[in-house]
């Protein structure tokens, strides 16, 4: 199922509310929910576009392997409809073991791409 079709069916409805939070706090929180979940959605579209690998699939997660794909794309998947664009959300949300249960193991992009060159498997744990 491709979401790029979905992304019209977001409605206010789903929007998040914030207890003890002035308008200025609230709306930060919001840009940031807007912007992890731009991100989300892009690297759904991103891995639908390219189901048999791409070159930025095989710099962040090693060389193409259907499994790896599979529980990438399902992590975004679950991740796109409730979040909106901040990196700190995306990347704190792959953390969920309901997601991806990732680990910390590199955070800048060079770092990233030599684990995946290294060990694709845990290119894939990695939360960054």
């Amino acid at each position: 199922m491709k979401l790029t079709p979905l992304l019209s069916l977001a409605t206010p409805a789903s929007a998040a509310s914030f207890a003890n939070c002035n308008a200025s706090q609230s709306a930060a929180l919001e840009k940031a929910i807007a912007r992890a979940t731009e991100q989300a959605y892009a690297v759904v579209v991103h891995l639908e576009n390219d189901p048999s690998g791409s070159a930025l699939q095989t710099a962040y997660y090693g060389t193409f392997d259907t499994g790896r794909y599979t529980k990438i794309l399902t992590a975004f998947r679950k991740m796109a409809p409730d979040l909106d664009g901040f990196t700190t959300l995306v990347h704190e949300a792959t953390h969920l073991k309901e997601l991806l249960g990732t680990h910390d193991y590199g955070y800048t992009p060079e770092v990233c791409k030599q684990i995946a060159r290294e060990d694709p498997v845990e290119a894939v744990d990695n939360a960054e």
